[in-house]
């Protein structure tokens, strides 16, 4: 779990296209020192009309102080932020929630990504690179231009599968096609999955069907990040205990699920 989140201030140093993926470069008035892979933030960019912050996952860190937030345009909280150019200031509250777990040299783990659920693994991969060498990652887009996004995963290209809805570039189809396709030659110790609900779900099915822990990162709406206003409850399925309702923010946003009682999955 990160430690207590604070709001900073966020000055915008630019922003970068990718296709339809928008990076935005921050940075913070307050350093992170502290922040895990796997944890998110709340932003705002101060329109009066637009009350509640967005939550997003941190895309990369640079530093304690310069940080990148990835995201596409889905709504006015969005298309505010990609208005935002250097110099702009914004209010974010972070760093929250908790963390995907470490790599071990014990474990294989697979990554299966799709949309904006690449978001969180970036992070992950440059804080743990001297441990992924075992990691498959799987990532699909909906077209080549999406694929830009790529350049960024390069330093693990030789373990990287994509796929694009349109078949113009990379495996023809959606991820889970992907990731069931490469299950037929090998089988990972873990999954750690992200992007639009149905994906995810069919991720933990076909995890559950073969004995795969699985660990879920989750998106909910929310307004205050902290487990006060109770927006983002979400019913979970725990290990060794009936579904539950927990806070996507404040016990998530990565809840784990193991299939295999070898492993603890907490």
């Amino acid at each position: 779990m990160s430690t207590s989140p604070k709001e900073t201030l966020g000055i915008v140093q630019g922003q970068t296209l990718y296709g339809r993926y928008h990076v935005l470069h921050v940075e913070l008035e307050t350093p992170w020192p502290h922040a895990k892979p796997g944890n998110f933030l709340l932003v705002s960019s101060g329109q009066p009309d637009l009350i509640l912050r967005r939550p997003m996952a941190i895309y990369r860190m640079h530093d304690a102080t310069h940080i990148d937030i990835l995201y596409t345009l889905v709504g006015e909280g969005t298309c505010s932020l990609s208005k935002q150019h250097a110099g702009d200031k914004l209010s974010i509250l972070g760093p929250l929630g908790n963390e995907f777990p470490s790599p071990s040299a014990e474990r294989r783990i697979w990554i299966v990504a799709g949309g904006i659920g690449i978001a969180p693994f970036l992070f992950w991969l440059e804080t743990y690179s001297q441990l992924v060498q075992h990691t498959q990652i799987f990532l699909g887009f909906q077209d080549q231009a999406q694929t830009h996004i790529l350049q960024h995963f390069d330093p693990w290209k030789a373990n990287l599968c994509y796929s694009t809805d349109n078949g113009s570039v990379g495996f023809r189809g959606n991820v889970v096609s992907l990731f069931k396709q490469n299950l037929q030659n090998q089988k990972p110790d873990l999954v750690y999955t992200c992007g639009p609900t149905k994906m995810m779900n069919a991720v933990y099915d076909i995890c559950k069907k073969h004995r795969i822990s699985i660990f879920s990162s989750l998106e909910a709406r929310m307004a205050c990040g902290i487990g006060v206003c109770l927006s983002c409850v979400c019913e979970i399925d725990h290990d060794n205990k009936n579904a539950r309702y927990d806070l996507v923010c404040k016990d998530g946003p990565i809840f784990g699920k193991s299939f295999d009682q070898k492993l603890d999955a907490k």
